[in-house]
């Protein structure tokens, strides 16, 4: 895959650089730091109940995912992977407390 770097020309400081980047990758770029979010998220709640934190991470990266993705900054497998995962969490979480 060929990179077209002539817009880098025209940046206007570190935000310009990131769109710059977040459009070339497709949307990956920020698409990756909300999954390392999510990570960061379930080792800093790690003193709670796994399926709790796994709910709640999920919740947390679904809902900001969501609004990137309506704005276009991101892909729309992300929210929906999110969507999923908290889904699946909350049917464990009633499973296995009932």
């Amino acid at each position: 895959m060929t990179y077209n770097l002539t817009g880098l020309a025209d940046l206007t400081g570190l935000g310009g650089l990131v769109a710059f980047a977040n459009t070339t990758t497709e949307g990956h770029l920020i698409g990756m730091f909300i999954v390392a979010a999510y990570f960061i998220t379930i080792i800093k709640l790690k003193h709670h109940s796994f399926d709790t934190v796994f709910f709640a991470a999920s919740w947390i990266c679904f809902t900001i995912s969501a609004l990137l993705a309506y704005v276009h900054w991101i892909n729309l497998i992300y929210p929906i992977t999110f969507l999923i995962a908290a889904a699946g969490s909350v049917a464990y979480i009633f499973t296995t407390k009932n």
